[in-house]
């Protein structure tokens, strides 16, 4: 009889020695960069050695560099992760695991250990049954005894079952028993060397027996096998990798016995089973594998779903561990302080920010539009940013509208040929370019008075660009890279190549004329006129960016316009509300603003990294939060186009009906909160609310002719409506304070005050009201005042 035991960790404690030293050279990034293989980056030549290689190799630990945690991570969350990735995220959590006692970080190994618990097969006359199925198939016939020691009695059995692979002549018996054809096995302890018998057993008593009388498991068949899958009984903790997996996620183990056990000979699992080299082999993918079978099964899907939880929270406790930052650097979503809490015009805001990088403060004078800008700024910007007097954060730039803008060269610039001649390079840009050389910090746009101008003429490149975002491929690997954002040029790259070759100017660290190959970095402080920058992290200043592919929009850019709406400004077309996520601030609790200057100061580090984090946007598209949210992506299909459907039909007729860009940002801002961990139905109606007060109602405007339906229509779509308005507040989500929004205060006053604020904060129903009732009173109704 043929078989193989076929599991990456039939090198587990060499690969745990091993590692520490790999793993350091594997995560800095410091192997060769001709090594075409782990083999010859490890410089390893011995045959043992390359075994273990090969082993590395195929969990995927290769793909190397710190700075590639993130992304590794973000691909897993994407859904996108190929076993190479994973592999690297095994390598992050081993790497930490000896020295820190963190239960994230054992619970995200067993998560992983679970994973290749249900890949890794038996290979018994080509057929192969996972490491998981045989356990559970052999429990099924020797149920544990209430009171015996669980990793004991898998031990015996899994010892058992290996001296029978190794001394059965035919593999039939074995396979009748794991197809399920004959219930009963016996299994032999047998001695390696003199293949005596030293126990056999076929009924719970008989192992119950051989367990009281202690048969040695020294010097049998495959003596290791049942060591390192389960560990050893003396193991305070469960070491082997199933017996780590099975601690933590039995019900997924055994979801996904059940689920083989339905068709052993064309198990969903089947693909995983073999080596790299053969045409069915699907470990490439294997977490695009697991998604798509589990995702078949109600019960696999949740656990899936809790198992790749626990590798992302462990591999953030990890990142933190080996890169000594506190762990909010490396956690996606926000989680604000109390206080911050209470304050409705800063949560609205960080909500629509992260879903789309462009809103609209709209409201009166004096009710701090302009100033919640500068706010995030200062609680954003790190030390090597702040300015000594403390009153311009240097992420913040303020650029004043005046009402003579007709074009965009007030803002982007211009080619002129007078003087010195070439493009002239506006604060607006400039500020661009130095958001290029801080990626990973927010940079802040004020375009205060906005709409003293008609918006739609001198932001028309802008609005377009914005349009152009998303997430690139990877030139090499052609895998979406998740970590950054790509927009059309905004300021075509001839323009910096003719600047790199002005003659007049020298590089402040040689002394010589600056050249045409002028780095990003290079370009930078020539145009600010700074003699050197030392905070400017070494691979992004060296990309040419700027001289091959022109000035782009930046990611961590956010633009921010303050408006007024009154008869002295221009109102917004279409195309702007459209664009743009749209807040209106008409005051708050008067009693807020003493005490407002501190808002205006810097914080300390971890505060400031929190709020980096804030403003970090993942999604781009619609499909991207249902690759991240698989689980849901079912729920979110049906319900998100539904809802906005039954709001169409209410606005049918007029000029105010949404499309695809509504349903895009809806979506988005959907997975934006359930990356907070918010229940789906809650997510929903909250996005819901935020899209019609952002996007939706303030597009709305007209007279009672416009609002009122039909007698035709109405008995058409079955309504008791007399206008469009009032069913379109029907079809507003219930918005219900929970206890949460009130009892995390820090004391009774402030409790009190978040009261208050609460009076000053419309949902989408209260405002389609104060919008029916201007249509009753005035015969003609808008959403602004």
């Amino acid at each position: 009889m043929k078989y193989n035991i076929n599991c990456i960790y039939n090198y587990y404690d060499t690969l745990l020695s091993e590692w520490g030293e790999w793993n350091r050279n594997i995560l800095v990034g410091t192997f060769p960069d001709d090594a075409t293989n782990l083999t010859e980056a490890l410089g390893v030549s011995t045959s043992d050695g390359r075994s273990r290689a090969k082993e590395l190799f195929r969990i995927g630990l290769l793909n190397h560099e710190l700075t590639k945690g993130m992304q590794a991570l973000n691909s897993i969350k994407n859904g996108e992760n190929v076993q190479s990735r994973l592999g690297y995220i095994v390598a992050l959590l081993y790497q930490t695991y000896e020295k820190n006692d963190s239960n994230s970080i054992h619970r995200a190994i067993a998560a992983i250990n679970a994973i290749f618990s249900i890949v890794q097969p038996f290979e018994i006359d080509g057929f192969s049954i996972s490491v998981n199925s045989v356990v559970h198939r052999l429990l099924e016939s020797f149920p544990i005894p209430e009171g015996s020691d669980r990793i004991t009695w898998l031990r015996y059995l899994l010892s058992g079952f290996c001296c029978e692979l190794k001394e059965a002549r035919t593999s039939k018996t074995i396979l009748d028993y794991l197809h399920g054809r004959q219930d009963q096995i016996t299994l032999r302890i047998i001695d390696n060397k003199t293949r005596n018998i030293r126990s056999s057993f076929s009924s719970v008593d008989e192992l119950n027996e051989c367990i009281r009388n202690g048969i040695s498991l020294t010097n049998i068949h495959h003596q290791k096998m049942a060591l390192f899958m389960l560990g050893s009984a003396k193991d305070v903790e469960p070491r082997g990798f199933y017996g780590i997996a099975d601690k933590y996620f039995p019900e997924f183990l055994n979801s996904c016995y059940l689920v083989e056990k339905n068709n052993l000979n064309n198990s969903p699992f089947r693909g995983l089973y073999y080596d790299d080299e053969s045409t069915l082999c699907q470990k490439a993918n294997i977490i695009e594998t697991l998604k798509n079978v589990c995702s078949k099964n109600k019960e696999l899907s949740k656990s899936y779903s809790v198992i790749m939880k626990s590798i992302e929270e462990g591999a953030i406790e990890a990142l933190m561990y080996m890169s000594d930052k506190p762990k909010s650097a490396f956690v996606s979503s926000w989680k604000p302080s109390e206080k911050i809490l209470n304050n409705g015009d800063i949560l609205r805001s960080v909500a629509a920010l992260q879903t789309k990088p462009f809103l609209l403060l709209a409201g009166i004078s004096g009710t701090g539009k302009s100033r919640i800008v500068r706010e995030f700024a200062f609680k954003s910007c790190p030390k090597y940013l702040q300015d000594k007097a403390g009153t311009t954060p240097g992420n913040y730039c303020m650029i004043e509208v005046k009402p003579n803008w007709h074009d965009s060269t007030e803002l982007l610039g211009y080619y002129s040929r007078l003087g010195k001649g070439g493009y002239q390079f506006t604060k607006f840009v400039k500020f661009l370019v130095k958001a290029k050389m801080f990626p990973t910090v927010p940079f802040f746009v004020c375009l205060d008075e906005m709409n003293l101008a008609p918006v739609e003429q001198y932001f028309a490149e802008i609005l377009s660009i914005l349009e152009t975002r998303k997430h690139p491929k990877n030139e090499e690997t052609g895998e979406v890279d998740m970590t950054m954002v790509k927009t059309e040029p905004i300021i075509d790259a001839l323009y910096f190549r003719e600047f790199s070759e002005i003659p007049h100017t020298k590089n402040a660290q040689t002394g010589e004329p600056f050249s045409s190959n002028l780095t990003d970095r290079d370009i930078y402080l020539k145009l600010f006129n700074i003699k050197t920058e030392s905070n400017i992290n070494e691979v992004v200043g060296k990309r040419t960016d700027l001289t091959t592919e022109g000035l782009t929009l930046p990611d961590n850019v956010v633009i921010i316009g303050t408006v007024n709406m009154d008869d002295t400004t221009h109102q917004f077309s279409r195309k702007v509300i459209d664009r743009a996520m749209t807040i209106e601030m008409n005051g708050g609790n008067l009693r807020n603003m003493f005490g407002g200057s501190k808002n205006l100061e810097y914080l300390s580090g971890e505060e400031q990294q929190k709020w980096q984090n804030a403003f970090a946007r993942r999604y781009v598209t619609a499909d991207e939060v249902l690759e991240a949210h698989s689980d849901v992506a079912a729920e979110l299909v049906e319900k998100l186009p539904s809802q906005l459907e039954e709001i169409n039909k209410a606005l049918k007729g007029t000029p105010f009906e949404v499309s695809y860009r509504v349903l895009n940002e809806l979506t988005i801002m959907v997975g934006v909160m359930l990356d907070e961990g918010k229940v789906l139905d809650d997510a929903i109606a909250q996005s819901v609310n935020n899209i019609l007060l952002m996007k939706i109602l303030p597009r709305i405007e007209g007279d009672a002719e416009m609002f009122a339906l039909s007698r035709e229509y109405k008995s058409k779509v079955n309504v008791p409506y007399d206008n469009r308005l009032e069913w379109l507040k029907e079809l507003a989500p219930d918005i219900k304070e929970t206890s949460s929004d009130i009892t995390t205060s820090e004391n009774d006053e402030a409790e009190k005050l978040a009261e208050k604020d609460k009076e000053h904060q419309q949902t989408a129903k209260e405002k389609i009201q104060e919008m029916i009732d201007r249509l009753n009173n005035q015969e003609f109704t808008r959403f602004w005042p």
